[in-house]
């Protein structure tokens, strides 16, 4: 069902035709010649699109997407407010078209002869079933919306929007992440997150895959030419459950030469430090002079804990052959692994500066 329309052409003041866009298309050879699959797959027949009058053309739009109800599985226009202004001639004249639909004749205010007779093959005979369906669902004292439920969304989760066509054949991902952060009545409440291909944010800043390893490059230098330790693995996630929001990186340590390894408080917090300088100058300002980002966090985990990452993923279906950890974690069940298994925690004790 789509809601288009022509305007009528005008003259400027130095004698020129001008028209818009969308009128020059419909009233073109190339969409009257177009294929007869085109004109099958719309509501509306080409008479009621060119129509002059945009009330008549409104009303008969209108008329022939009720009748076909059946048929209809996409409502389209090019502009929002046709949909809106759709909706609204839909409300002042919906007893109008009940009476049109269930004597099978159309108004005589449609007086375009080209559109009350394509539609009138359309209407065809009287439909006093469907004319009561309408009467029953449009005689509801309020007309407030009545929001389709997003379904299986549940509070504190993370989603990706995905725009679809209405058989879902062709799908596009919109790439911003959202949480539900509540709902109003049942329906679920959004707030923006950060965009799916940077892998951490908390604020306006983007740090991507390559900023995270160069910045755990430096940081393992600091960790190794200080202390007898090394990094087995890691990954991290953008905490915004609280006010400042902040990085935190799970870090699997083993030691050289002995069995066990005990942090070292100083050289951990170094680095700390050492990756938020890493960063870039937007990261920098806003944790050091911004205020709207806390210090960078370091949670050391136990041994194996990878290990066991890896055996929740692969439980979920994950393949082992083709598993590789994870730089950032989303996932609220892959988190409680990790955090099940924290040992020790550091934090960032200076600024980075703005400058580095």
């Amino acid at each position: 069902m789509e809601f288009h329309y022509i305007k009528p052409e005008s003259i400027t003041l130095s004698g020129l035709p001008i028209s818009t866009v969308s009128t020059c298309f419909l009233v073109s050879d190339y969409f009257k010649n177009r294929p007869s699959k085109g004109k099958s797959e719309v509501t509306s027949p080409d008479q009621v699109t060119l129509c002059p009058d945009s009330n008549q053309s409104m009303y008969c739009h209108v008329l022939c997407g009720l009748c076909q109800r059946d048929q209809v599985v996409k409502v389209r226009a090019s502009f929002a407010y046709t949909l809106v202004r759709a909706i609204n001639f839909l409300e002042k004249y919906w007893k109008e078209l009940c009476s049109n639909i269930r004597s099978g004749h159309v108004s005589d205010w449609i007086t375009d002869l080209n559109c009350r007779n394509s539609v009138s093959v359309i209407l065809g005979r009287p439909f006093p079933e469907l004319a009561d369906l309408i009467e029953k669902i449009c005689s509801h004292k309020s007309w407030e919306a009545s929001i389709v439920d997003l379904v299986n969304v549940k509070q504190g989760c993370y989603y990706e929007p995905v725009v679809t066509n209405s058989f879902g054949l062709t799908r596009y991902l919109i790439g911003d992440i959202l949480q539900v952060v509540g709902f109003y009545n049942s329906t679920p409440q959004f707030r923006f997150v950060r965009r799916k291909n940077i892998v951490l944010s908390v604020e306006t800043e983007m740090t991507t895959e390559e900023d995270i390893l160069r910045a755990l490059a430096r940081a393992s230098l600091v960790l190794e030419s200080s202390s007898d330790v090394m990094l087995m693995g890691f990954t991290c996630y953008a905490d915004v459950s609280t006010f400042p929001g902040h990085y935190v990186f799970y870090w699997e340590l083993k030691a050289r030469a002995i069995k066990d390894v005990e942090p070292d408080k100083k050289v951990l917090v170094e680095c700390c430090s050492v990756l938020e300088e890493s960063f870039d100058a937007l990261y920098r300002r806003l944790r050091s002079k911004g205020g709207v980002i806390g210090a960078l966090e370091i949670r050391v985990v136990q041994k194996g804990t990878f290990d066991s990452l890896m055996e929740y993923f692969t439980s979920q279906g994950g393949s082992t052959a083709q598993y590789k950890t994870p730089i950032c974690i989303n996932s609220s069940e892959a988190l409680a692994v990790l955090e099940s298994k924290v040992l020790s925690r550091f934090y960032s004790e200076r600024s980075p500066p703005l400058d580095s």
